[in-house]
């Protein structure tokens, strides 16, 4: 009886496992491998390695406060977003060696490590990416491009057109971008209410308090200043897994640049229309401020700078 009772337990854990296995890939998708600690997952590209990590639902606050320390107005104001669907996001920069693996050449100014990000890239150099990575690994494209112009060795214009029901690679919005960068905090940063050069790549010699006299908690020791990008698995990550999220590059991401709405949102794509694309994220070259999550440029999208790179999303697909 003994022995009997023993093994049916051993039965019913194993089958509880296997339940419990298949609940956590809660999407489908190529080399994903399922976490149990706060129901993560991660995926991989067949074709490159790239790893991407398992974005949840939710609802945060987009934007900074009008009261946050050397806020922009363009961060104004701060509003309700939900994203109610799950997707993937790149666990680091693109690097430059995962791009010569899908594009046969290297753009970047800075060279000498193929684990440094790739940069020098036009927001449609980023889209051709991205179509190109989702076919050699077997994925929809998730763009159509067409009418494409180039020089020296860029696109710099194309009509393009996202196709959102697509599996395969594509850039995050804005609102996912800044999402996965907070990662549950509502700090100016994403590591808190200060910053230091052991936890984001820029120019540690302008700190986060030099222009202002505010009262607001801030770092009050300058850091070091490096001569370039970093390795994108260098330094710290961010509460959900991701690397480099502020600081190393700016990252390029999907929506024009308009000005905020104070309303609700949900699952927000950017404006229909516009001349600019959002940037993220802060670079080696910026100033301490721009590490906070809310930080946003408008960029022409045909402008390729030494200091712009990104990191791939992707739809979560059943």
């Amino acid at each position: 009886m003994n022995v009997l009772v023993v093994t049916t337990i051993r039965l019913c854990t194993r089958i509880l496992l296997a339940v419990c296995s298949f609940c956590f890939l809660s999407c489908n998708s190529i080399g994903t491998q399922s976490f149990s600690k706060k129901n993560a997952a991660i995926i991989y590209s067949s074709s490159t390695g790239m790893k991407l990590q398992l974005i949840e639902p939710g609802t945060f606050r987009m934007g900074a406060p009008v009261n946050e320390f050397q806020s922009d107005t363009n961060e104004h104001p701060q509003h309700l977003v939900s994203l109610t669907t799950p997707y993937y996001i790149g666990v680091y920069e693109v690097t430059q060696d995962e791009f010569i693996q899908t594009m046969g050449f290297n753009p970047s100014t800075k060279k000498g490590n193929s684990r440094l990000p790739v940069e020098t890239l036009s927001w449609f150099d980023v889209i051709a990416f991205c179509n190109t990575l989702s076919t050699k690994d077997g994925l929809d494209s998730c763009y159509i491009i067409t009418n494409i112009k180039k020089e020296d060795g860029h696109i710099v214009a194309a009509d393009v057109v996202w196709q959102q029901e697509a599996n395969g690679y594509r850039l995050p919005t804005e609102a996912e971008w800044e999402y996965a960068c907070r990662a549950g905090t509502t700090t100016p940063f994403p590591f808190g209410k200060q910053i230091g050069t052991n936890q984001a790549n820029y120019y540690g010699t302008v700190s986060y308090m030099e222009s202002d006299g505010s009262e607001q908690v801030r770092d009050e020791t300058k850091g070091i200043t490096r001569e370039g990008s970093l390795p994108v698995d260098s330094l710290v990550a961010n509460n959900w897994g991701l690397f480099h999220i502020v600081g190393n590059v700016f990252e390029w991401v999907w929506d024009y640049y308009g000005q905020y709405s104070s309303d609700n949102q949900t699952n927000p794509t950017g404006p229909a229309f516009g001349t600019e694309r959002v940037r993220r994220s802060g670079a080696y070259t910026s100033p301490g401020y721009h590490m906070r999550s809310s930080l946003r440029h408008g960029i022409p999208p045909g402008f390729a700078l030494f200091h712009m790179g990104f990191r791939v999303a992707k739809s979560c697909t059943h």
